[in-house]
C-alpha cells in the first residue's frame, strides 16, 4: 500500500485555496505542520511560564498564544 500524500490547506473568503505539503503523523521535521507545530509553541511560551500560575492562567495563554501563532502562520501563507 502506497503512502498518502497528507496536505494543509487554506481556503481564502474568495475561494482561493492554497495547499501545502502536511508533516505526516508525527510531522516530519522541516514541513509546514511542524513549523507551525513550532510557532505555536514559541508563541505560548512567550506568554510566560512559571512555578505560581493557575491552570485559568495556562488556558488563557495557550488560547492567545495559538490565535497568535494561527495569524502568523496565515500572514507567511498570504506571502506565498
Amino acid at each position: 500500500m502506497a503512502a498518502s500524500q497528507l496536505f494543509i490547506q487554506i481556503v481564502y473568503p474568495n475561494g482561493d485555496v492554497v495547499r501545502f505539503p502536511g508533516g505526516g503523523n508525527p510531522p516530519r521535521q522541516q514541513t509546514l505542520e511542524a513549523d507551525l507545530i513550532e510557532m505555536i509553541t514559541k508563541e505560548i511560551v512567550k506568554l510566560g511560564v512559571g512555578l505560581f500560575r493557575s491552570s485559568k492562567h495556562v488556558e488563557a495563554d495557550v488560547r492567545e498564544g495559538t490565535r497568535k501563532a494561527l495569524q502568523d502562520f496565515k500572514d507567511l501563507t498570504a506571502q506565498v
